[in-house]
């Protein structure tokens, strides 16, 4: 039944004559009313960050929650949040560094998600034990795709066994589903190395470690150590809380980012290991500080550092 016929019942009952039940089919109409509004919350846009409380509580309705642990799966299997499915970065990251890209396309994600049991009617929320700097490349991926009904934990793993929340260990019980990305591919969150070449942006941010940054450490896939010149460097472990993995206050990041010179109005282009490597900053900025202008140079340093014609510099901010 619609909502528009059950408005009609409404008001057809004075013309029954049971005036006395008119106050008992209000009542009931809105019931049914939130009811039908309840249901129609898994469909709006999910807060891009959630307490460890949240998803406890959530969990206690044993319905809608969709939970994904980005951790290696022997880790996964020795303990892991209720419900929870397992994806590994190897699922959804092409390890070729000479590759255009380094995630697998829409088809190829929408079969993993579903080989999961997702669905893509309710919200999805991720996590890790690192302070989400791996669970933000499913958040990207997804967004990349179109979907905005995702979530990440704050503090992943290490805020929810700080608060002594049990633990499942061993897999889940899984029924594939068919998961469809229906939104369309946002491409314009990527940039190319024209970009940066030709100064699209107002800053450049390397997310990367500090010895990688300063070229003291070169990673597999990477062919020289440095960074792009002007680049501001930024590692994801500034922005947390080192007890518990959390986010900092949005005032303390503002705070940071006024230090090493960002400025949260400015265009800005952010670069990691390879493409999926600035999705934490990305999520930073975008989710938290509500940048407008954010884009992710998907060749990131991988692609740069191939190519000796482009410039490095190698000095510390």
């Amino acid at each position: 039944m619609t909502l528009l016929s059950l408005m009609l019942v409404e008001q057809e009952v004075p013309k029954l004559g049971k005036k006395s039940r008119l106050p008992l089919n209000r009542l009931f109409l809105s019931v049914l009313l939130f009811f039908f509004c309840a249901c129609d919350l898994p469909n709006k846009q999910t807060r891009p960050l959630v307490s460890v409380d949240e998803i406890s509580n959530l969990l206690l309705r044993k319905s809608g929650v969709q939970i994904i642990d980005v951790r290696h799966p022997d880790e996964y299997l020795s303990g892991h949040i209720p419900g929870a499915v397992n994806i590994w970065s190897r699922e959804y990251q092409i390890e070729d560094f000479h590759s255009k890209e380094f995630h697998i396309n829409k088809f190829a994600f929408e079969n993993l998600l579903g080989s999961k049991g997702l669905n893509a009617r309710d919200s999805i929320f991720l996590y890790d034990a690192k302070g989400n700097y791996d669970a933000a490349q499913i958040w990207w991926l997804l967004n990349y795709y179109g979907f905005d009904k995702v979530a990440l934990i704050d503090g992943g793993l290490i805020s929810w066994q700080l608060v002594k929340k049990n633990l499942r260990s061993g897999y889940e019980d899984v029924t594939p589903r068919t998961f469809v990305l229906v939104g369309l591919e946002k491409k314009e969150l990527l940039t190319n190395i024209k970009g940066i070449q030709h100064e699209k942006f107002d800053q450049i941010v390397d997310s990367r470690s500090k010895e990688e940054y300063g070229g003291k450490i070169i990673k597999n896939g990477a062919f020289r150590g440095g960074h792009i010149p002007g680049a501001i460097w930024l590692d994801h472990f500034e922005l947390m809380n080192p007890n518990n993995f959390q986010l900092k206050s949005t005032d303390d990041i503002r705070q940071i980012m006024k230090t090493k010179g960002l400025n949260a109005h400015n265009s800005t282009v952010v670069y990691g290991h390879n493409e999926l490597g600035s999705a934490f900053a990305i999520f930073v900025f975008t989710e938290i500080l509500k940048m407008n202008d954010v884009s992710n140079y998907g060749g990131s340093w991988a692609e740069w550092s191939e190519d000796e014609s482009l410039p490095i510099e190698k000095a510390e901010n």
